[in-house]
């Protein structure tokens, strides 16, 4: 584990209250995403792959992953909220081929060049120093490794939701798809494209 870096406890406590105490109702709250196979085969998650599905909520995508990368992959699912990660538990289709991992994705409980893939769905504007957790991301890449950071509308209309709920997520931003692609630099990685239009917000990455 990366012990130099301080993670931002106020706001991380904050975030899991907020995301253990509307668990129950989360499945209910958030509207289903059809494209998330096509998507994930498009960003070439294939047999064999080890996955950190970062923010993973209660499965949502770690089922897909499960599927796509069958009985010789890995799919980490890492969330700092255990209850969302215990209904995941009890709904995504069991195998073997799954950890579940309580944790702040600013700092990680695994080694250096652990994964070949990492993908953050619908979680970045929830990460408390984004800067550290995408630091973070590329330490537990491995060589030539790729990140996918994908929403299903734009920033703009992501934003202007957090705006209006009455909660600490109020106050999460998305950054637009540009001024990721800076920080991504910033960061190691290359090989960046991005998509943003209202029906998609798609960035990825290579690690140099």
């Amino acid at each position: 584990m990366n012990q130099s870096f301080k993670t931002d406890v106020k706001k991380y406590r904050s975030h899991r209250d907020y995301f253990n105490r509307i668990a129950p109702q989360w499945n209910s709250i958030v509207s289903p995403e059809p494209r998330l196979m096509d998507y994930m085969m498009n960003f070439g998650v294939r047999e064999g792959d080890r996955i950190l599905d970062i923010g993973a909520g209660t499965g949502r995508l770690t089922d897909y992953l499960k599927l796509l990368v069958g009985s010789t992959g890995l799919v980490i699912a890492e969330d700092i909220s255990d209850e969302m990660l215990k209904i995941a538990r009890n709904t995504v289709h069991k195998n073997k081929n799954c950890d579940w991992v309580c944790a702040d994705a600013c700092l990680l409980p695994f080694k250096e060049s652990f994964v070949n893939k990492v993908i953050c769905y619908s979680v970045f504007p929830h990460l408390p120093q984004p800067v550290q957790a995408l630091r973070e991301f590329y330490r537990v890449l491995e060589k030539t490794g790729k990140i996918l950071v994908l929403h299903s509308c734009c920033s703009r209309k992501l934003n202007q939701i957090h705006a209006n709920i009455d909660s600490v997520v109020c106050y999460d931003r998305l950054p637009v798809s540009r001024d990721l692609k800076k920080m991504l630099n910033r960061t190691g990685f290359s090989e960046i494209k991005t998509v943003e239009n209202p029906g998609i917000y798609w960035v990825e990455a290579v690690k140099a």
